[in-house]
């Protein structure tokens, strides 16, 4: 391997691998800004739809006495494309209203109801869907039932791969040019610092040396060229004088 190919390695490497980090920090960062703009966007909606059953439960009306509960759930489904369903079921887990008029009045997940327990914010991931709920009291601060908002996760990995495409195509421009500036640099930079020796060959081989300004490294190498000539003469004279003297004999 060449002092250039090592320069190239030891220069691009380093950095093409910090563009890899550095792209894949991107996206995970993405993704998780993506996943909370998603999850505060449900919880606001969740929270407004809570407030609406709320209001009436607290004047003593049950959970299936709040008839516009119906219409309100169908219009915020349609104002989302990204809502599969809204569904407001009761304590004993059964749909009151829900925007998938089928689902009315049949059992929702036992987990939906384990998680009207408490009062936070949930979530369940199920079939890549996600669906976040809260749940509703009475007017004796006695659980009532719940409200559960499922989205579709399709939408959200189809923008993390949007990203994540976009991510990549700049990480490998930039690897190109990267590699095409350190390449360039490395040769250079190579060229330079094997300068010296390629001229410290070349006088001590070339028929004709090369002329022009001469360092002390250039000294020593036409020194030594001309320490090898006045030893090559020495001994072709050497070999005269014993041919001259095997005449005699």
């Amino acid at each position: 391997m060449t002092l250039a190919s090592r320069l190239m390695l030891v220069t691009v490497l380093p950095i093409l691998a910090a563009l890899g980090i550095v792209g894949i920090a991107a996206f995970e960062t993405r993704d998780r800004i993506d996943a909370a703009v998603e999850e505060t966007r449900v919880a606001h909606l969740l929270g407004m739809l809570q407030a609406t059953g709320q209001a009436n439960l607290s004047i003593g009306l049950a959970l299936d006495q709040i008839g516009l509960m119906q219409a309100r759930i169908e219009r915020e489904k349609a104002a989302d494309q990204a809502i599969v369903a809204i569904d407001v079921f009761g304590a004993n887990g059964r749909a009151i209203y829900s925007t998938d008029r089928g689902a009315l009045g049949e059992p929702v997940g036992e987990d939906w109801v384990a998680r009207i327990a408490d009062s936070d914010l949930w979530r369940i991931n199920a079939g890549g869907d996600a669906t976040f709920g809260v749940r509703l009291e009475n007017d004796l601060g006695k659980p009532a039932g719940g409200i559960a908002v499922t989205v579709a996760d399709a939408e959200r990995a189809d923008r993390s791969l949007g990203w994540a495409l976009l991510i990549a195509s700049h990480a490998g421009l930039a690897a190109i040019l990267v590699g095409l500036v350190g390449a360039l640099l490395a040769f250079r930079f190579a060229r330079r610092m094997t300068r010296p020796f390629s001229r410290a060959a070349d006088i001590l081989t070339a028929p004709a040396p090369p002329a022009g300004r001469e360092g002390a490294f250039d000294a020593a190498a036409r020194a030594a060229r001309t320490a090898w000539q006045q030893a090559d003469q020495a001994v072709e004279v050497g070999l005269a004088r014993l041919e001259a003297l095997d005449n005699v004999a």
